[in-house]
């Protein structure tokens, strides 16, 4: 069927138990019949010309301008949802398990930095306790714009005790979180693949996420797209929807600290992501992305807040670094849904 604006579908809506009108090419809807203004200016005009002439014509040009109207069945007609809805027809996903997560850690009087009872790579651990790592040439380096151990371990718990093997974060840097990701897919011996997005590995962080990866042994897990994450995520999102690539299970955001950055990212992750995988939302105390997790709390109905998380303790600000979201369906909003937030 040839569509264009002049083009409605009568549909019928069962809340209030009447026929509408839908423009599947402007988005627009209407309860009253498009042709109806037509056909009230027709008569006006016709009520006001003395000519029959005049009015031949006038009914022609109307005519002319008449929508037309589609009737269809209502069992099998369903008005557009998703944005992404055509894209994601095509896309072969799978539903995941429930994941398991473990809500806090051993608590522990050691200075998080120092505790060994939570790490998993001992290299890594020592790169934590002291601070600084060595780059290629030797010279010493602070190791900074890091995940913190407590948050590392949860992101490898969620990885290890789900047996998650797809797996993507936004924002690189030194490469501490990449480890605790990599080193939850060496463990868990299911060939887990994870892929880190950062545009200035090389010239801002000169490979340190690379070189700490390797002496960690577990490079063969990672592989690095050094580009910006807006321009890196639909590239993997067109992977998927060609079949190239399968969805991914978890991914950790850490990048730009914008709101709009920060929704961006959320909204390509959406897509990317399969149900009941996972979003780790970090840096949630900085103010941009604290706004940003108040509107993805409230427009993405198909997401729910891990309640408690080591890094997220409810009433407690201060303790609460990194939102943990569960994706419970595919995306199945009307296409102007908005809840104030």
């Amino acid at each position: 069927m040839s569509e264009s604006s002049n083009t409605w579908i009568k549909c019928y809506s069962n809340k209030q138990n009447k026929d509408y009108y839908y423009n599947n090419v402007t988005g627009e809807s209407r309860w009253d019949n498009p042709n109806e203004d037509i056909s009230n200016n027709n008569t006006s005009n016709s009520s006001n010309t003395n000519s029959n002439t005049s009015n031949n014509n006038n009914d022609s040009q109307h005519q002319a301008k008449r929508s037309k109207i589609v009737e269809v069945e209502t069992a099998s007609y369903k008005p557009p949802v998703s944005g992404a809805a055509a894209d994601m027809a095509v896309v072969k996903s799978i539903i995941l398990p429930k994941p398991k997560i473990i809500s806090e850690l051993p608590s522990s009087s050691e200075d998080m930095w120092s505790r060994k009872d939570i790490q998993v790579n001992d290299y890594l651990a020592s790169i934590y306790a002291t601070g600084s790592i060595e780059d290629s040439k030797g010279v010493v380096q602070k190791f900074k714009d890091i995940t913190n151990p407590i948050q590392g371990r949860h992101l490898y718990n969620l990885i290890y005790e789900n047996k998650l093997t797809r797996t993507c974060e936004i924002g690189f840097a030194m490469g501490a979180s990449a480890i605790w990701i990599c080193q939850a897919h060496k463990d868990n011996k299911l060939n887990g693949t994870h892929v880190a997005i950062d545009p200035n590995q090389t010239s801002q962080y000169e490979n340190m996420g690379r070189i700490l990866a390797s002496r960690c042994g577990v490079d063969d897990k990672l592989s690095v797209m050094e580009m910006t994450s807006y321009r890196a995520l639909p590239l993997l999102l067109e992977d998927v929807i060609s079949g190239k690539i399968p969805k991914f299970h978890l991914i950790y955001i850490d990048g730009w600290h914008t709101f709009d950055y920060t929704l961006v990212d959320f909204f390509y992750a959406d897509l990317l992501l399969e149900v009941n995988g996972i979003i780790v939302l970090d840096d949630i105390k900085h103010k941009p992305v604290t706004k940003c997790l108040k509107y993805i709390a409230t427009n993405y109905p198909h997401y729910a807040v891990v309640p408690k998380t080591p890094c997220y303790i409810p009433g407690d600000p201060s303790k609460s670094s990194q939102a943990t979201f569960i994706k419970l369906a595919n995306d199945t909003r009307k296409w102007n849904a908005h809840t104030e937030f």
